[in-house]
């Protein structure tokens, strides 16, 4: 270990902070979050950490976000951790479900015992004489300022901004009589009994909010600027079930996951290498659920590529079950101004509404916000560039776990954290002050490859990646399991700076 003397580094009730430095400061007590800190205990446990989170429960987006129908679109097996199976008979996951594993899983381990809570980063300057990081932090509702001391830092909080979701400046939207809602702030006190709403998006929230929202409302109009892909998934997972009957709990879970990782990633793979034949199988979902003819697939058809923008999950086929039966409908059209009855359109028709939802997306936001440094030069998020995934050229002895857009985001995650523990692990043998990779590559474009409009608008508050290995970004886990996990250290990138 680092130091074998190394206490915690943190005093709980006062937030002060003792002389020695923690080994790991991991911020954001999410699923990433959760995850890291299981497997460091697990895995490293004489390496000394410790969890900042600047809301006051653990569960991340699963925590804050609580509209109607909310559910992972990644399968249980693979969203959930590598060591604790989990057969509750569902294919994905409930958000209420999801949240209760996070909780459950963190108090089995103890690390719950080290999450600070209402502890938000402000601010963090690595001192490279050092080695350390000096994180500056704000305490509960009076923003009492404290400061924690960290070898390495590691952002496990997303990337998106948690206090302000994305929506655009609708003309006449004062005029409206009803609610506006944005589903990252959904009003508990919220009944769409009997409610004609509109829902503006057709992206993941969209899709799974509407269904639920259907089952109550008089009708539910979906207003998309444009169609998203969808993949229908089963409800349940029986094959699931038939394993954990006929076989050992720890194979029958590793089995479903490789089945689930395969079938993710292949699928991936067949639409970027045949996007025609990608979209033809999507769009056949639709018309056979729906019974539809090619002149009536319009409001299904995307104007781009499968992948190119996020596939959409349609669980149990709840989105098209809701359409088929007429509980909702679907509108491709612009937006003119909201009136006092509901939204005018371009083309002059009023759809009315007792209630609109914005789901237009999220802002994006690295590091939870978080001005960083180095020797008190900032480092602006969209200026830095990826080295695997996971660290930044110039930025030492700082990690994040920035999970797949195509899969699950636990998988990528739990990877960081394994090849964080390889590089403290080696940072010790070779007594080294700090590690980070060197000389990259002129970067080609923002981490996330993506067009959808939320990579757009926040592309100034993301690291960018590189057109080759080891700088761009992966979206395959078994290169990611052999670079992570097994690849040699020394790829004359990483650099350890010696006393």
């Amino acid at each position: 270990m680092l130091d074998v003397a190394m206490r915690q580094g943190v005093e709980r009730e006062t937030g002060a902070v003792e002389a020695k430095p923690l080994d790991i400061l991991i911020v954001g007590a999410g699923v990433a979050g959760i995850a890291a800190a299981r497997d460091i205990e697990k895995k490293a446990p004489d390496l000394t950490f410790a969890i900042v989170e600047g809301r006051k429960a653990i569960g991340g987006t699963w925590d804050l976000f609580r509209y109607p129908g909310v559910r992972s679109d990644s399968d249980l097996q693979t969203l959930a951790f590598s060591d604790r199976p989990v057969f509750n008979g569902a294919f994905t996951g409930e958000g209420a479900d999801v949240l209760a594993y996070i909780r459950d899983a963190a108090r089995e381990s103890g690390v719950d015992r080290k999450i600070l809570f209402e502890h938000r980063v402000v601010a963090a300057d690595f001192d490279s004489q050092s080695g350390l990081w000096r994180v500056d932090v704000a305490i509960g509702a009076d923003k009492r300022p404290a400061r924690l001391i960290c070898r390495f830092l590691y952002a496990c909080c997303g990337y998106y901004d948690y206090s302000a979701g994305h929506t655009p400046d609708f003309p006449g939207r004062s005029d409206f009589s009803g609610p506006v809602i944005h589903p990252q702030f959904w009003p508990s006190d919220f009944d769409a009994s009997g409610k004609r709403i509109v829902v503006i998006g057709s992206g993941a929230t969209a899709i799974s909010l509407i269904p639920a929202l259907a089952a109550k409302a008089d009708h539910v109009v979906m207003l998309q600027r444009s169609p998203t892909f969808l993949l229908p998934l089963p409800a349940k997972d029986y094959e699931a079930r038939l394993y954990r009957r006929i076989l050992p709990k720890k194979l029958a879970y590793s089995l479903l996951r490789w089945r689930n990782i395969l079938f993710t990633f292949g699928l991936y793979r067949l639409a970027r290498a045949r996007p025609a034949l990608a979209k033809r199988v999507l769009l056949g979902f639709a018309r056979r659920r729906l019974g539809l003819d090619e002149s009536r697939m319009a409001n299904f058809t995307p104007r781009y590529d499968v992948w190119d923008q996020r596939v959409c999950v349609d669980a149990g086929f709840a989105f098209y079950n809701c359409l088929r039966d007429g509980a909702a409908s679907i509108i491709t059209a612009e937006i003119e101004s909201f009136v006092a009855e509901g939204v005018r359109l371009r083309n002059g028709e009023v759809l009315p509404a007792d209630a609109v939802v914005t789901a237009t997306g999220l802002k994006l936001q690295s590091f939870g916000g978080a001005r960083l440094s180095v020797d008190g030069k900032v480092l602006a998020p969209g200026d830095l560039v990826t080295y695997r995934g996971c660290m930044f050229a110039g930025a030492p002895n700082l990690f994040a776990a920035i999970g797949y857009v195509n899969a699950s985001w636990t998988l990528k995650c739990q990877l960081t954290t394994i090849y964080l523990l390889r590089l403290a692990r080696e940072l010790i043998a070779r007594k080294a002050k700090w590690v980070a990779p060197e000389n990259p590559p002129a970067p080609v474009g923002p981490v996330l490859a993506l067009t959808s409009g939320y990579v757009a608008r926040g592309k100034a508050e993301m690291p960018r990646q590189g057109a080759t290995a080891p700088w761009k970004y992966s979206v395959n886990y078994l290169d990611d399991l052999w670079a992570l996990r097994y690849a040699r250290l020394d790829d004359g990138v990483l650099h350890f700076e010696l006393p």
